[in-house]
């Protein structure tokens, strides 16, 4: 077990030191009606850096008419 953990601080250092970014991703939760209490479905999303993908922003349809 000391082995593998001491492989993997030596395989992360590494990659930091190259300059290979950990983890770029953003948070996604998904969660289907038969999964909530209440029956709802949950769906939420989070651009962890605006600097990597881009600003969001709320859009608003035109009325109809």
């Amino acid at each position: 077990m000391k082995k593998r953990t001491l492989s993997l601080l030596a395989v992360s250092a590494a990659a930091l030191l190259a300059g290979i970014p950990v983890a770029e991703a953003c948070t996604n939760f998904i969660v289907t009606p038969g999964a909530s209490s209440d029956s709802t479905t949950l769906v939420s999303y989070s651009a962890d850096s605006h600097t990597i993908y881009g600003c969001l922003y709320k859009c608003s349809a035109p009325a109809a008419g």
